[in-house]
């Protein structure tokens, strides 16, 4: 009988023991987990949202079509009018029409540009 009762002693203080240290053990472990995990997603949402912001810009700014009206009968009108008023003379009417010239040729590639007249409205408007 003694050597059941000592048998019957190290089978429970240990095992129980043990149990209750794992189970502790890895309660302590699943909540540092779980911090980990979340402050990871944080991480990878900053990262989204930052990297979305900047791929949309960057298409928007250098690829998004864009549509802007030049206002080249205004501009003619105006010229002429100076011209004729003798406010300039032949040679700034030329350098004028061939700064709008460059104007209209240096515009962004992404730039639709259309006459002023056929805008309706909401359109960027240019004035050479």
């Amino acid at each position: 009988m003694e050597i059941d009762t000592k048998a019957q002693e190290t089978r429970k203080t240990p095992v129980c023991e043990g149990r209750d240290v794992n189970i502790e053990l890895s309660e302590k472990k699943s909540k540092k987990e779980s911090k980990g995990i979340i402050g990871l997603l944080a991480i990878i949402i900053a990262i989204n949202i930052t990297v979305t912001f900047a791929v949309l810009y960057v298409y928007d700014r250098y690829y998004a079509q864009k549509i802007v009206a030049v206002d080249i009968k205004g501009f003619i009108e105006e010229q002429r009018d100076q011209f004729i008023g003798k406010k300039i003379d032949e040679e700034q009417l030329k350098a004028n029409i061939d700064a709008m010239e460059s104007k209209v040729k240096s515009m962004p590639k992404n730039k639709i540009m259309v006459l002023r007249d056929v805008i309706v409205g909401n359109a960027e408007i240019i004035k050479p």
